[in-house]
């Protein structure tokens, strides 16, 4: 699952912009768009999105109530899968 920012009121423009490059399942939401894909579909809405301001890989979600709620969560996320280490 894949975010793309944009200023609010550009997200319906940005959800026509992903889907013709081919996003799946592309959800707008306030300050953004939501969009499944493979990771070559994030990277092409990276390389020829002009409206989303930045393209987010999402990694996890979890609930936050507390500042702790963050530390917990960033270390639930496996890491090692991301990027290995040395490289």
């Amino acid at each position: 699952m894949f975010f793309a920012s944009a200023p609010r009121g550009v997200e319906p423009v940005l959800e026509d912009e992903l889907r013709g490059l081919g996003a799946a399942s592309c959800r707008g939401a306030a300050g953004g768009v939501h969009f499944t894909g493979t990771l070559a579909d994030g990277l092409r809405a990276c390389l020829w999105s002009r409206t989303a301001s930045r393209v987010y890989l999402v990694l996890s979600r979890h609930r936050v109530e507390k500042s702790r709620d963050v530390y917990d969560a960033a270390r639930a996320v496996p890491w090692e899968e991301q990027a290995a280490p040395g490289a």
